[in-house]
């Protein structure tokens, strides 16, 4: 029976797995956060060129807005939906998936 008194033992301590060595897990740290860096810049590259695009297409600009409005939301709704479908599917079907969408984004075009 375990004495009241004392705390019980802690099991020993071991460094945690991994397949990663420190150079490995630097680069990845570094691809991942400029990666998180394209979501902020595009807001700030699109913004200036709202009068080429508006001229350009020969839309409104309140049409080319409503572009950035709806990336911004996407950007804000995309890691909710793909935080619950990891959680549930796992990263390797997330990763799946959004390779799947990045691959075919430029063929939507083509059904327009």
């Amino acid at each position: 029976m375990p004495d009241p008194e004392k705390p019980p033992s802690s099991p020993a301590t071991s460094e945690p797995y991994t397949i990663y060595t420190p150079p490995q897990k630097a680069l990845i740290i570094t691809l991942v956060a400029i990666a998180a860096t394209f979501s902020g810049f595009a807001g700030n590259i699109y913004f200036p060129a709202i009068p080429s695009i508006v001229s350009d297409l020969n839309v409104s600009a309140e049409l080319v807005n409503l572009t950035v409005t709806s990336y911004m939301i996407f950007q804000g709704l995309a890691p909710s939906i793909w935080g619950a479908v990891a959680d549930v599917h796992g990263r390797r079907v997330t990763y799946i998936c959004t390779r799947h969408d990045c691959d075919t984004a430029g063929d939507v075009e083509e059904y327009a």
